[in-house]
């Protein structure tokens, strides 16, 4: 998957920077909306990625937190006295 993102990344910058040297060789202000958009969006994958990432790493700590609490709970059922 980070392959992926990767490559659409690095596709997105080339693509902004291509449109932004054929707009400046062409003096063309809607190719400057293009390049400008190609850029953003690069860098909104990359943020997306990197967010998704962190949300991840969340859910995965809490995930060892939970089963941690969850064991500490069996631990403290079986240790308790019956009535």
């Amino acid at each position: 998957m980070r392959g992926l993102v990767f490559f659409t990344t690095a596709v997105l910058a080339l693509d902004g920077v291509l449109l932004g040297l054929a707009a400046w060789w062409t003096g063309s202000r809607q190719l400057w909306l293009v390049a400008l958009g190609a850029g953003v969006c690069a860098v909104g994958v990359a943020w997306s990625w990197r967010w998704y990432r962190r949300r991840l790493s969340d859910l995965s700590e809490a995930g060892h937190d939970l089963a941690r609490d969850v064991r500490e709970l069996a631990a403290a059922t079986r240790q308790s006295p019956r009535e």
